[in-house]
């Protein structure tokens, strides 16, 4: 139809070539109201200037439906540049109108542009009162969307009427009145939406109509929002709840967030260390927490948090995990003190809260090596087992020490220090009697004397030995052999001898209650 127009303007230029007058085009477009060019069976022309009148019958007259472009071939020789040029279109289908007022420009054409028709007042129905109710809210809230319809005074009933949601989204709105319509007096329609079938953002809707004539209406766009609904915290499970240092702890996402606007969600891990966090191992997606991280009694607990993409879950799911050792406790020995002939029975209590068994609990006596221990008394390893080795001492102060691994090679903590004990004391021997012989008798300066002990016993097995005490006139003197000669004692002396046993390492007295008397007198003649 273009080339067409085109056509018929070149043959009318060259056909008044040759005249005194110049052609001259009138060219414009025309669009209804509701955007779209009218069909050239619904429209009608009237160009006016001056005395000239032109319709769409006139043969200076081309139309063309497809774009809405309309072309008149007139010659300059029936107007002056400037003159006013009077438009008017008629839509009969959709009941539009305009009247376009221009004028005229010099050279060969006037482009009077593009126009657009208005609705006929009094003919079309009226769409009042609209509105969408909330204009805020989330999919979880329906939203109500409304307007009054009037055909006045033409009374006729919308043959459809509904909302527009973003363009695309039809709802057809239901009649939400009582008794008989009154569509000349307006009758409320309306509908509801669900938010899930909306959808999360800001929106625009506007209410379309028509009556049953085909005549449409339409609103102005009314804006609304739907926010954003936060994910609710995941389910979660961590893994081991009692790790070793060696483990790593990882976490599991059991069951996820929900989130009303189907949203994907990613899933935050926030780590605290004795409730601190540990910035440096929290993150999106870090679930698990490395063994490097972590120390033997360290309470570790993660918090993880739903993301979907613009809000963190409001709550958090919570786990904790604690840093375990296999552990040795009420570490005893009994008795605390003895002697040589005392057997010490030592005990600990070996546990594991993970119930794993232990390689070995061992004792080490004195810096001795370590000796494994007898498992006496056995249940689960999570609430203890005791272990025990009996054996004999030495002389003196001794310490023992505690240790044990477990079958996973996880040395023990708790009761793996040194203790002092037991004590080792010595047995005193016993004598049964002793004897002072004088030789020569009767005793004189040239006399010896010789204390003669019999009946030795010592439970420690310690060798016979003997102290000697002398005592001249009750005076103790420097002396402690068994023969005392006349050196040491003079004409008229009482002398006796003090006979405590001994032990082979020391000299002790005897306590006087377990002391067998041998004190022997003898007096020297003077």
């Amino acid at each position: 139809m273009k080339k067409a127009l085109v056509v018929l303007a070149l043959l009318l230029i060259a056909n008044l070539a040759f005249a005194q007058a110049s052609p001259h085009s009138v060219v414009g477009y025309v669009v209804r109201f509701e955007g779209d060019p009218p069909p050239e069976d619904c429209v009608y022309f009237t160009i006016n200037f001056g005395v000239h009148e032109y319709t769409q019958a006139s043969p200076e007259f081309t139309y063309d439906e497809e774009t809405g472009a309309y072309f008149l071939q007139i010659t300059d020789d029936l107007f002056l540049p400037g003159d006013s040029i009077w438009v008017e279109v008629i839509d009969s289908c959709l009941f539009e109108e305009l009247t376009r007022i221009g004028s005229f420009d010099p050279g060969p054409i006037t482009d009077l542009g593009t126009s657009v028709l208005d609705p006929i007042d009094g003919l079309r129905p009226d769409l009042l009162a609209d509105f969408v109710n909330p204009t805020t809210g989330y999919v979880t809230d329906d939203f109500n969307f409304g307007a009054t319809y009037m055909s006045n005074p033409w009374n006729r009933a919308p043959g459809t009427i509904g909302v527009w949601i973003d363009g695309t989204l039809l709802y057809d709105l239901t009649w939400a009145g009582s008794g008989t319509p009154m569509y000349n007096l307006g009758e409320p329609f309306t509908t509801t939406v669900s938010g899930y079938d909306i959808g999360k953002g800001e929106h625009t809707c506007y209410f379309y109509a028509e009556d049953d004539f085909g005549l449409p209406v339409w609103t102005s766009p009314l804006s609304f929002e739907i926010f954003n609904t936060p994910p609710t915290e995941p389910e979660i499970a961590i893994d081991p709840v009692q790790a070793f240092e060696d483990e790593d702890i990882e976490v599991t996402i059991t069951a996820d967030g929900n989130d009303e606007d189907d949203d994907a969600l990613t899933y935050y891990y926030e780590w605290y260390r004795d409730g601190v966090l540990e910035a440096a191992y929290s993150g999106m997606g870090m679930n698990i927490l490395p063994n490097a991280a972590t120390a033997i009694g360290e309470l570790w607990e993660v918090q993880v948090y739903s993301f979907d993409g613009e809000e963190y879950s409001g709550d958090y799911a919570s786990a904790l995990a604690t840093i375990i050792a296999p552990v040795l406790t009420d570490g005893t020995v009994e008795p605390a003190s003895g002697d040589r002939s005392t057997e010490f029975t030592y005990t600990v209590t070996y546990s594991n809260l993970r119930n794993v068994a232990p390689e070995g609990v061992y004792i080490s006596i004195d810096g001795g090596d370590p000796v494994e221990m007898t498992e006496v008394i056995t249940r689960d390893y999570t609430t203890g087992a005791e272990f025990e080795y009996s054996t004999y001492l030495g002389l003196g102060e001794h310490t023992y020490q505690f240790s044990a691994m477990d079958e996973l090679g996880h040395p023990a903590i708790g009761d793996i220090l040194e203790h002092d004990g037991p004590t080792v004391g010595n047995n005193p021997p016993e004598i049964e009697s002793a004897a002072l012989i004088v030789d020569p008798e009767p005793a004189t300066e040239r006399s010896t004397l010789t204390v003669v002990p019999s009946g030795w016993f010592d439970a420690d097995g310690d060798p016979e030995d003997y102290l000697y005490e002398w005592f001249v006139n009750d005076i103790a003197i420097d002396f402690d052999g068994n023969v005392l000669d006349g050196e040491n004692f003079a004409r008229g002396d009482e002398v006796y001898c003090w006979l405590p046993p001994s032990t082979d390492t020391m000299k002790e007295k005897v306590s006087p209650q377990r002391q067998l008397s041998s004190r022997t007198l003898c007096r020297v003649r003077p």
